[in-house]
């Protein structure tokens, strides 16, 4: 499908950049971007290689990473940046998996039909423990027919596949939270999805912050960069330094990935995933969102609190509506209702 969002933001970007514009406070480029690609744009500074292939709305982040490649041809940290075409959506989600277990940055962008269609691959990626990050751009699924507005059926359907799940309020969480998660997941060796919604953010243009090199540089850091494992589960997989994208297919160290378990085996690796990974997670989780608040002035809570102070009614919402109805609450506080908000 043609995107006219882009050609209107493109005509914004050159009628505005440079024009008055303040330098912002936590440094990096301010542009008019929609929610899809300023994610891309980020991926494209920060990541080695994106996966592509995606149904409307997503395929407009996939049309993004790919300009940024034929413009700049190299990441932040100065290494090439790559694509795979993919034939499908599940295809590009296959290639990321496999670009993640040679070491590779990676990332790919869906939209919520695709997603769906690939619930075992996920379950998959966080088998493997692979630090990959996707963006997903909800779309309802089909019905009684087609729809092209936001639905969050996909979100939901992964929440049993032990991934990290966040979903943005608009396009500047987006781009906040591909750092946040990224440097979460590679740190707890737990993947990543990023969802927003589709027309509300997706493909709304917005101003975002993109990150700067210094920010980057410290926060995230390179793919080949070796840390000490934080963890004693990492630390005895890995010894005492392991790389911060481990590359599991490695032709130097050939090892057996993913074989034929019996039953109780497979049982007590499923089991494992817990005490041994996920039970870190929340800790990694706020080292991250510390950090990256202390750097830019921008924090991301797992919940946002409105209005909560003496309120007689509470309104709990996901995603973009949060924006609109902490608005609501505002004016439903001038007109004497005691109205909160809470944003997941």
């Amino acid at each position: 499908m043609t995107s006219f969002a882009a050609s209107s933001l493109r005509f914004l970007h050159r009628l505005l950049h440079g024009r008055g514009v303040a330098p912002p406070a936590a440094g990096g480029e301010t542009l008019v971007l929609d929610g899809i690609s300023a994610a891309a744009v980020t991926e494209a500074i920060i990541a080695q290689s994106g996966a592509l292939a995606a149904a409307f709305p997503a395929a407009a982040g996939a049309r993004a990473f790919r300009r940024r490649r034929d413009h700049r041809n190299v990441n932040q940290f100065g290494e090439p940046l790559t694509t795979i075409d993919a034939d499908s959506a599940r295809g590009a989600l296959s290639a990321a998996i496999g670009l993640a277990l040679s070491g590779e940055r990676a990332t790919t962008f869906l939209s919520g039909p695709d997603l769906l269609a690939a619930q075992d691959l996920l379950a998959s990626a966080a088998g493997r423990h692979l630090p990959l990050v996707i963006h997903l751009a909800c779309r309802a699924a089909s019905g009684h027919a087609q729809a092209l507005g936001s639905g969050h059926e996909a979100y939901a359907a992964a929440a049993d596949r032990g991934w990290m799940q966040f979903f943005a309020v608009n396009a500047q969480e987006a781009v906040d939270l591909a750092l946040i998660a990224r440097r979460a997941a590679e740190r707890a060796l737990v993947p990543a999805l990023i969802a927003m919604d589709g027309e509300q953010t997706a493909m709304a243009g917005q101003d975002v912050i993109l990150p700067e090199a210094g920010l980057i540089n410290d926060f995230l850091g390179r793919p080949s960069r070796r840390i000490e494992p934080p963890t004693e589960a990492q630390r005895l997989l890995f010894g005492d330094l392991r790389r911060l994208v481990p590359r599991l297919h490695d032709v130097e160290r050939p090892m057996m990935l993913s074989p034929l378990m019996g039953i109780e085996s497979f049982a007590l690796g499923a089991a494992g995933a817990r005490p041994y990974f996920l039970d870190h997670l929340p800790a990694l989780l706020e080292e991250s969102i510390d950090l990256f608040a202390e750097q830019t002035g921008r924090r991301c809570d797992a919940l946002f609190e409105h209005r909560l102070h003496g309120a007689e009614i509470v309104l709990i919402a996901q995603g973009s509506a949060v924006e609109t109805i902490a608005a609501v609450a505002d004016h439903a506080r001038r007109e004497g209702l005691k109205v909160g908000v809470l944003g997941v």
